[in-house]
């Protein structure tokens, strides 16, 4: 009878086991735990099956039971022991138990080699739990609690913004089982099976202090795509939102939410300014007149940075990095601006966050004309997890914010909501926020570090991207390659280059208007070999290069003001600019950083000479030599004149004239046409096409026709 007892309780414990681990590999964490629990005594038999309930215990947010799986794990001498120590740390973290988290961590370091790469990530954990101790001394500001279930749900919810003109109203975005799109592939293609749900935008009200049912925005705005609300613009009359595959780089739109087309606003207003293709997307508007934002553009301090404009004369002028008192080598994301026009409060993962993302706050002082060092708002609005998103309500009695702090939360990201124990000042009365404006006194103050990205490709479909921002580069001497910013660019190119072996490279030398055409031509090619060289050097094929030297018929700034030469503009015009020839299935996504240069310098040029080399261009041969080829027809003004050298015939080709229409360049090469060497060439991605090849791109560029009918009448 005992042993009849004991095979089915063993039967029932395996089957348990069985469910809990059929849920566990469906994420079902919380039905994982609740049976790994009922077998608890044949779990902890086998380390396989431990180290699953661990994981679902920590999952669920059970951290006491997660850490004494975890525990039982470390003292194993089993395969899971190194991990154990981590995991207890990050349980530990969980529960704000900052200075056991940082022994957990300090023994997982000592089982790290010497040269694993994880050690600074870790060292700098174990600081964030020292920091964690420190702010848990401190008196609380505020009670936390979740903003409870008729928001929150299993999946995820993030990014709420109050409403600007109601009370307790707020949108938000959520992924839930009955989105816009439904499950879809990566190629956004319905599929039920492996398809992921992307978020949609929702709107919560409060009547008589209850949450009414929630509310779907409508599919003007919802769609197949992922739909994160940005920001109130317009006095609260227009919403600024991100649409994307990915959450990361998409579209930043704007939608009017008023009927009234008075109220309208200009779809177009933040073009030139905010680019969502790379990533740019956390912002917060003061009063339609300042924007901060979040950026990885170039001239940065580190991964995102904080960057602030002011709308001046119907245009915003360009974006200011807020500092290194704000930014850091690490992330500065999701800003708000409060009522008083000069307090941010913004969330960085910083070595003075005590989780990943903590929300901090900074104060603008004019009478300095700097920013406050940044503090950390504290315990418990910050956790041991990401807190991000924060913003105040129009009140200033409280605050929501995002975390997916695993405890009190329902799915990976939830809403919280601070109450704070004192009044927040800087919430309740509004300035004109000229205060700000004080940043911006020397806006035509710029230089070639003061980097605006312009993107040259927008992704046609989800992928895993790497980002590139290339930067040009400046020269005044012969001694330019030595340059550390030089050497910095041309090993992102080599790297670039090396994961990426598919793509190619133009390089472009540009030249200052100080000698004659030929020779600034022939400077410009020579600088361009330069650096052609030292990426051949660095294991580039010579194959996946193409080198042009442009003169100086692209300058980016007026070489003459008046009469009179301008050596400001030699700065900015004496350079090596990049064009990457990439593909559709590319994994790398790629923008180029041009400086900003004073209204009064600026050159408009009729010609974008990337775009002309991408793809189809028609040209005119003018002549061939070994070194400079000096022809008067290169003085002329007219038409841009190139060179290009031809690393086969290891000669120099100039040309003359760029257009992808074949009846300009005809027109062209009919009014300059002195002697039969004149030669009209097609270039696809700035290589010739010979007779044999062009055929083959017809269909493509149906324009070719002109060019096989002419060359065949001249025949």
């Amino acid at each position: 009878m005992h042993s009849l007892l004991s095979e089915t309780m063993s039967q029932s414990l395996t089957h348990f086991i069985h469910e809990a681990d059929l849920n566990y590999e469906l994420k079902n964490y919380s039905v994982a735990a609740a049976n790994y629990k009922k077998a608890w005594q044949k779990v902890i038999q086998d380390m396989d099956i431990l180290n699953r309930a661990a994981n679902a215990f920590y999952e669920a947010g059970q951290q006491v039971d997660a850490i004494q799986a975890y525990e039982i794990l470390a003292e194993s001498s089993s395969k899971y022991e190194k991990n154990s120590y981590k995991k207890l740390a990050e349980a530990s973290k969980e529960m704000e138990n900052f200075r056991d988290a940082a022994s957990y961590y300090k023994l997982y370091y000592k089982k790290l080699k010497t040269k694993n790469k994880e050690r600074l990530f870790i060292k700098n954990e174990i600081l964030r739990c020292l920091e964690g101790a420190r702010l848990a001394k401190q008196e609380p500001v505020a009670i936390v609690e979740s903003i409870g279930a008729n928001i929150n749900s299993n999946n995820e919810e993030y990014n709420i913004i109050p409403s600007v003109n109601f009370t307790d109203k707020f949108y938000f975005s959520a992924i839930r089982e009955d989105n816009e799109g439904g499950r879809r592939n990566n190629n956004g293609i319905v599929d039920l099976n492996s398809g992921i749900l992307r978020s949609d935008l929702y709107i919560a009200e409060k009547e008589n202090g209850t949450w009414r049912p929630l509310k779907k925005m409508n599919t003007l705005i919802n769609g197949t795509k992922n739909d994160m609300i940005l920001e109130f613009i317009n006095h609260g009359e227009s919403m600024v939102y991100f649409q994307s595959w990915d959450e990361n780089y998409g579209e930043i739109k704007i939608h009017n939410l008023s009927s009234d087309p008075d109220k309208f606003i200009d779809e177009n207003l933040f073009q030139g300014l905010l680019f969502g293709e790379i990533g740019d997307k956390y912002m917060s508007v003061f009063q339609d007149s300042v924007i901060i934002f979040s950026s990885k553009r170039m001239g940065g301090y580190g991964g995102y940075d904080l960057y602030i404009s002011l709308y001046r004369d119907g245009h915003w002028l360009s974006p200011k990095n807020m500092g290194n008192k704000i930014n850091t080598p690490f992330n500065e994301i999701s800003p708000f601006i409060a009522k008083d026009g000069h307090t941010v409060y913004f969330s960085s993962d910083n070595l003075s966050s005590i989780g990943g993302f903590d929300i901090f706050r900074t104060q603008f002082k004019a009478e300095s004309g700097l920013w406050d060092n940044p503090e950390n708002i504290g315990l418990p609005v910050n956790s041991g997890a990401n807190d991000f998103n924060f913003r105040l309500t129009p009140d200033g009695l409280s605050g929501v914010f995002t975390s997916d702090r695993k405890k009190e939360s329902k799915g990976n990201r939830d809403i919280f909501i601070a109450y704070f124990k004192e009044e927040l000042e800087e919430q309740f009365y509004a300035s004109s926020g000229t205060t700000l404006s004080f940043l911006f006194q020397d806006k035509l103050n710029s230089s070639p570090k003061d980097f605006v990205p312009v993107i040259k490709n927008e992704p046609k479909e989800l992928r895993q991207y790497r980002d590139y921002v290339l930067e040009s580069i400046y020269y005044s001497d012969d001694k330019f390659i030595k340059d550390p910013k030089t050497i910095k660019t041309l090993e992102q190119i080599h790297n670039m280059m090396k994961i990426n072996p598919e793509l190619s490279v133009e390089i472009f030398g540009h030249a200052y208007e100080e000698n004659s055409a030929p020779l600034n031509l022939y400077y410009s090619i020579k600088r361009a070999e330069q650096v052609s060289s030292q990426l051949i050097e660095s294991g580039i094929s010579k194959d996946k290069i193409q080198v042009y030297g442009i003169g100086n018929f692209f300058p980016l700034a007026k070489p003459e003001i008046g009469n009179d030469k301008n050596l400001i503009s030699e700065k900015w015009n004496k350079r090596i600019d990049w064009n990457i020839i990439t593909s559709d299935t590319s994994s790398a996504r790629i923008s180029y950083a041009t400086p900003v240069i004073p209204e009064y310098l600026r050159v408009s040029s009729k010609i974008n000479l990337k775009k002309i080399f991408s793809g189809l261009c028609y040209t005119i041969l003018i002549g061939e030599s070994e070194q400079i080829f000096n022809h008067e027809i290169l003085k002329q003004k007219d038409h841009p004149t190139f060179v290009y050298y031809n690393p086969k015939l290891k000669r120099y080709q100039y040309f003359i004239g760029m257009t992808s229409s074949f009846r300009e360049i005809e027109s062209i090469f009919t009014r300059l046409k002195e002697n039969s060497k004149f030669k009209i060439i097609p270039l696809h991605n700035g290589t010739m096409v010979d007779r044999i090849d062009v055929i083959n791109y017809v269909t493509k560029y149906p324009d070719l026709i002109l060019y096989i009918n002419y060359h065949n009448n001249q025949e």
